[in-house]
Formats: C-alpha cells, sequence, structure tokens
C-alpha cells in the first residue's frame, strides 16, 4: 500500500562515503578515511571534478505527452565542478549529517549557496533522511496545487513512506485540482545524481533516473528553477517553472562566521526560494492542471529518524498581498519549544530570526467546539495529542516595532494519515499594526502529532 506521503523541510555540507561524487580517482583521497567533519566548510573544488551527469529515462515521443509541456532540456550549463551519485539501496554504518554552513562576514558565497542543494547525509541508512521539496498553489483557486518531492529516505527513518519499497529514492507526486479531486503516486529510482557548477551562473541539477523526475536551476543565486516531469510509469508529462522573488532563508537567519541549519536539534532545513512565481504546465494521466500562482522550495534531511527528534511540528508558508510568510514551531524530544519565522514585505525582509526574544507564535484553532468545522473537538489543544485535527493556524510575529497577526484556514487536504500526519491548502487574513490586509492570502502548510 502506498504512503499517505508528506513533505518535510531541512540541509548542510560536506564530503560522502556511501553518496560518492562520480570522479572516484579526485574524490579518493578524501573519501577513503571516512566522511568529511560536517562543521568544517568544504570547498567543493577540493573534491570531485565529475566527468558527467546520466539524463533521465523519458518519453518524450509518447503520444500522452501533451503539446504544451517543455521537453527536458539536454544541455543548458556544462555542471563539470561536483556530482553526487545517490544509491537506491540502504547502506550500514553510521551517516553523519551537515548542520551548519561558514558564513564569513554574514554573507553566503556562492559556494556555500551551491552546497546548500548537495545531499546533507553522508549515507542513506536505516536512520537518515534527505529530501529536496517544491510546491506551488494557484492564486485563483486554492484548490489547484503541486507538490513533488524527492526523497533519499526509507521508511525506517521517515514512517510516511512505503514500508515495501526496496528503493530509498523516490519520486513522489501530489496535486490537488479545482474540482478538489487529488492524485498521488509515486515511482522509485535506480540512482539519484545531483550535481552543481559555481562557473559563470550558479547552477544546479537533480535526477531520479527512470522516474521521468528532474529539476534544474540557474540565474543568480538559484533565482530560477525548471522541475521537468516525463514519466510514463506515472503517466505525468510537463512542467513546473519557479522565478524566484527572494533570497535562501535559513532557519535563524544568517549568522556571524558560522550559521546554524537545524531548525530544531538534529533536524536541518533551508528554504532555498522562500517565494517564487510558480507556472505549472502539467498532463496527469489525461487531465490538464495548468495554473500560476505561488511557489517555493526547501530542503530537509538528518541522521536521525524523524520521529526520534519530534513530538509536533507547524509549518508552513502563505502569501498576503505583499507579505510572504514562512512560519515553523516544533516541539522537539527534549520537551522544548522551537520556533522559526520569516515575514518579507515587497522583497524586503523583516523578520527571519529563531531568537527566543523574538515574539512569535503559532497556534491551532476551532471554528466550533462541537467539531462543525473540518477540524475535530479537540483541534485547538496546545500542546497537540495525535488525533487533533484544527480548522487553522493563529500565527503571531513581531517586528519589534509592530504586531503582525494572520489566520490561516484549511480549505482542502492534499494528504496525510488521518491522524499523526496532515498536509492542507487554505486561505490567509492578516493585519499588521491594526491595519487590516484582506483575505485573499494562499497557503500551504502541514502539521505532524505524534504524541498519544
Amino acid at each position: 500500500m502506498k504512503a499517505q506521503l508528506p513533505r518535510v523541510l531541512f540541509l548542510g555540507l560536506f564530503m560522502l562515503t556511501g553518496i560518492l561524487p562520480e570522479s572516484t580517482a579526485t574524490a579518493k583521497s578524501t573519501s577513503e578515511s571516512g566522511s568529511i567533519n560536517p562543521n568544517k566548510s568544504f570547498n567543493p573544488h577540493a573534491h570531485a571534478h565529475a566527468h558527467a551527469h546520466a539524463h533521465a529515462q523519458t518519453n518524450q515521443n509518447n503520444p500522452q505527452h501533451p503539446k504544451h509541456a517543455r521537453s527536458i532540456p539536454k544541455k543548458r550549463y556544462n555542471l563539470t565542478n561536483w556530482t553526487y551519485a545517490i544509491p537506491p539501496t540502504l547502506e550500514n554504518g553510521t551517516s553523519k549529517a551537515c548542520l551548519t554552513i561558514p558564513t564569513p562576514n554574514k554573507s553566503l558565497t556562492t559556494n556555500t549557496l551551491l552546497s546548500l542543494e548537495r545531499p546533507q547525509i553522508s549515507k542513506v541508512t536505516s536512520t537518515s533522511f534527505d529530501w529536496w521539496y517544491f510546491d506551488a498553489i494557484s492564486n485563483n483557486n486554492p484548490y489547484e496545487s503541486l507538490t513533488i518531492t524527492l526523497f533519499s529516505a526509507s521508511a525506517s527513518s521517515f514512517p510516511w513512506l512505503d514500508d515495501s519499497e526496496s528503493s530509498v529514492l523516490i519520486a513522489y507526486l501530489w496535486a490537488t485540482f479545482a474540482n478538489g479531486s487529488v492524485f498521488s503516486d509515486y515511482i522509485p529510482a535506480t540512482l539519484g545524481r545531483v550535481s552543481g557548477s559555481d562557473e559563470g551562473s550558479s547552477a544546479s541539477e537533480g535526477i531520479w533516473s527512470d522516474t521521468g523526475f528532474r529539476w534544474m536551476a540557474d540565474g543568480e543565486g538559484f533565482s530560477n528553477y525548471e522541475v521537468t516531469i516525463q514519466s510514463e510509469g506515472m503517466g505525468v508529462y510537463g512542467s513546473f517553472l519557479l522565478e524566484s522573488q527572494l533570497a535562501p532563508h535559513l532557519p535563524c537567519g544568517i549568522q556571524s562566521d558560522t550559521t546554524t541549519l537545524e531548525i530544531i536539534p538534529n533536524i536541518g532545513w533551508t528554504a532555498l526560494i522562500p517565494s517564487a512565481k510558480g507556472t505549472v504546465n502539467l498532463n496527469i494521466q489525461g487531465t490538464p492542471l495548468t495554473f500560476t500562482g505561488q511557489a517555493y522550495h526547501d530542503k530537509n534531511w538528518s541522521n536521525e529518524p524523524f520521529t526520534s527528534n519530534v513530538q509536533s511540528w507547524y509549518w508552513g508558508h502563505a502569501e498576503l498581498g505583499t507579505y510572504s510568510i514562512i512560519w515553523f514551531s516544533a516541539i522537539a524530544s527534549n520537551n522544548k519549544t522551537y520556533i522559526s519565522s520569516y515575514v518579507s514585505q515587497n522583497g524586503n525582509v523583516l523578520v527571519s530570526s529563531c531568537d527566543s526574544s523574538t515574539k512569535a507564535s503559532v497556534r491551532p484553532y476551532i471554528t466550533s467546539t462541537s467539531g462543525a468545522g473540518t477540524g475535530t473537538s479537540t483541534g485547538d489543544r496546545y500542546p497537540p495529542m495525535a488525533g487533533d485535527v484544527p480548522d487553522g493556524f493563529l500565527i503571531e510575529v513581531s517586528t519589534g516595532e509592530e504586531e503582525l497577526k494572520f489566520n490561516v484556514s484549511v480549505l482542502a487536504e492534499v494528504t496525510g494519515d488521518g491522524r499523526y500526519y496532515f498536509r492542507w491548502t487554505g486561505r490567509m487574513s492578516g493585519s499588521v499594526g491594526g491595519e487590516d490586509l484582506g483575505s485573499d492570502g494562499v497557503a500551504v502548510f502541514e502539521q505532524f502529532v505524534l504524541v498519544e
């Protein structure tokens, strides 16, 4: 039975013993003795200069391929700086995770920025997970949405994956349509390749071989992404474009000298594209999904099982007028609450912090204690318990000068297991300093609650 999968967030940078650069002759001197210390900076030029990268198996001449879908570009950049090959099976030994990056002078260098797209674990073991997440939601109709996640993980580390699947490389797609219907499916890969080059414009590429799924990023600071799908096995063809509107966001913003990537202890995250103009042009088993709207891309990883570190977890992103918002609030296994908040207006960052001195909160609510809404009668309980389903969340953030208040309400369930995990699309309303911002915002958000 296929899992009702989620998406989760988070990152790092280093050399790997299991996930190897493809130029093994170059990499030998660094990989024979084990993984590079993830707490040290990593210069990609000191490691593999990969020779080639394989293209995903595609069926571009398939008669089902829609005329409007872009074909996968055969060559946009010569990605010769590094290529990581990710095997499809679990490996023995201990996996290491990268949870910090160097940020001299509180800045992200091209190499450091490029490193954020790399695999952030040294091996794919029974305890580790790593994934690349992309989503989009229509501005005109938030019932229309698309989510794509490329996993490097197993059900033992992230139990919402299919425990009968032998490959740890999974391309997963969820789509919701204007009529309220939902499509979800996955396809296993035979090899994962993630490539990057810092020569000229920054560029990265990811291919999950034999799935037809591929992403490619280019432009200054990864300003443009294209996710292409030519999957005969899934019956999905087309493209998803992201044109970035904001610079990458890290859990606590950019810090002096060294910046943490931990969103909670032992789990990394970064939003490589906090906000983008998204253009979706897909044919899904004969049904078109075509819209423009808000798009987003982030990454999650850890060398420990997800359930070992999380009691509850609220995350989401939204656009309301000229505001872009990302919220995160979790209770970790140590019983401490961790919050990360991000707010920008017209491209200017107002809040980017995980500092406890920054006033921020995320709380569930229900519209009726009788459970008359979509949530359960205990959906507003905090701390939450498994089975609590809210009708939405109230989010409050302070800039130090103004109070920002947002209300995100559940509109449609994208995926979930009915008890421990939910992902939704919804509407957002809000105010800043008491000034009403309207109620036509769109949001994608999720909840994990693992405490019985």
